[in-house]
């Protein structure tokens, strides 16, 4: 339930990102899923949608690193101002 409200954004995108890509429009298919991986980072799976045969092909890595550089920017954002996660014993200590 907590994740909800951006199911319906993220749904959005990617529909309109799949309908780009059906109109010879690549920018903006790229642009719509990687907001789509902004809204919900599970919407990165549907890049998989777009690629083309074959599979290991320069444009799709060009598609996946387009797709996928703006959420790795993100959290490498995150990272740098909240710092490292320790989720281990060290939440039980002293520090």
């Amino acid at each position: 339930m907590r994740f909800a409200l951006t199911d319906l954004a993220a749904l959005a995108l990617v529909t309109g990102a799949f309908l780009a890509a059906e109109c010879g429009r690549g920018r903006w298919a790229a642009g719509a899923l990687a907001a789509a991986g902004l809204a919900r980072e599970t919407s990165l799976i549907a890049l998989v949608g777009w690629w083309e045969r074959p599979w290991i092909s320069r444009q799709n890595l060009w598609r996946s690193v387009v797709v996928v550089a703006p959420f790795l920017a993100w959290l490498g954002y995150i990272r740098w101002r909240v710092g490292p996660l320790d989720p281990g014993m060290g939440n039980f200590g002293c520090q």
